[in-house]
């Protein structure tokens, strides 16, 4: 006799992040890429008006929203503002969440936002891996780190490292040399979830 076999149980919904003309959804995940519940996560528009024989670019807010249990978020987007003799265009979309105290991150292309708790990682500089040195101000560099809530010089330690507190988001850092009396830039995007135990050689 044939043991009858249980159906398999459907999928679980998951969040899926969209952008279109009348709607912004984002979906807020932890490193484990499971939903997070409860995250605040506060998105705007990039904007380009025109008018009155003048151009200026500016944010419009779109609000902030809480999370739901699929760990998405959506904001309902209006018509661009204009009138008779102003128009406006949007340029981009951006999103910000944190939750529990983590860090603040930034949502990726894809409309995902990661967010975890600090981690210290270390940060090695070789120079001269890309620049020669400078005759007059050889040595001299200034180091820095950027993320969605988080724009700081970095200090080097006794063993020429550089250390940084940060989340699982996408971070830059750069390093400036001088150069007479120009600056020449080293620049690195990174997650910091990606980041090894290592650290990351530049």
């Amino acid at each position: 006799m044939t043991a009858q076999l249980d159906a398999a149980p459907p999928p679980k919904p998951r969040c899926q992040p969209l952008s279109d003309r009348t709607s912004y959804t984002l979906c807020v995940i932890d490193e484990l890429n499971q939903p997070i519940v409860g995250a605040t996560v506060v998105a705007s528009q990039r904007m380009i008006g025109e008018g009155f024989g003048d151009v200026g670019i500016y944010d419009r807010a779109l609000g902030t929203n809480i999370t739901d249990e699929l760990g998405r978020v959506r904001f309902d987007l209006t018509s661009h503002d204009g009138g008779l003799l102003w128009s406006a265009k949007e340029l981009e979309r951006s999103a910000t969440a944190t939750v529990n105290g983590w860090p603040t991150e930034a949502a990726d292309d894809h409309g995902f936002i990661t967010l975890g708790p600090l981690r210290t990682i270390t940060i090695r500089h070789h120079p001269d891996r890309n620049h020669r040195p400078y005759v007059g101000c050889e040595g001299t560099v200034t180091a820095s780190i950027m993320g969605a809530d988080l724009d700081a010089p970095l200090v080097r330690d006794p063993d020429g490292a550089y250390t940084a507190s940060i989340g699982p988001g996408p971070y830059t850092v750069t390093f400036t040399h001088c150069r007479g009396e120009d600056r020449v830039s080293t620049q690195a995007t990174f997650l910091g979830k990606d980041v090894p135990a290592t650290g990351i050689e530049l």
